[in-house]
């Protein structure tokens, strides 16, 4: 039985935060370049449609299909390795003070963990690009 320390989990969530609270203000307080106005430009000569797919639409599927993948694709693969019975550290129990983890559980919060790390850090790439400067 492996030990799952608590400050792992803390440090993670502090990551997360200190990743999003950027996220957020950039969103909320930041506001994109604005270029100059001319009248013979082709592309504003046309009427202004709102976006077609919402955002909340478009961070649900992105975000939502992973996970949901990973959640199957790694069950899939823990009731295979369970079947064959491999010795390996893959279904040790993790233990978080006194409370004991299923081995599943803990491998998809890491796995959807290190993904949603990666989504918020991309996030937060696209954002500051898109809200700075002259590109």
């Amino acid at each position: 039985m492996t030990s799952l320390k608590w400050y792992k989990i803390v440090i993670d969530c502090t990551l997360f935060v200190l990743v999003g609270i950027p996220i957020i203000l950039v969103n909320r307080i930041v506001y994109p370049f604005k270029r100059g106005f001319y009248c013979d430009d082709r592309s504003i000569m046309y009427p202004f449609k709102e976006s077609t797919i919402p955002y909340a639409l478009v961070v649900g599927l992105g975000i939502g299909i992973p996970i949901v993948t990973f959640i199957i694709c790694e069950s899939l693969i823990f009731v295979q390795c369970k079947r064959q019975e491999l010795s390996s550290g893959y279904h040790a129990i993790k233990r978080l003070h006194c409370v004991n983890l299923h081995p599943l559980v803990y491998i998809l919060y890491y796995i959807t963990g290190v993904f949603l790390f990666g989504a918020l850090i991309t996030q937060m790439t696209t954002d500051v690009v898109k809200y700075t400067g002259d590109a």
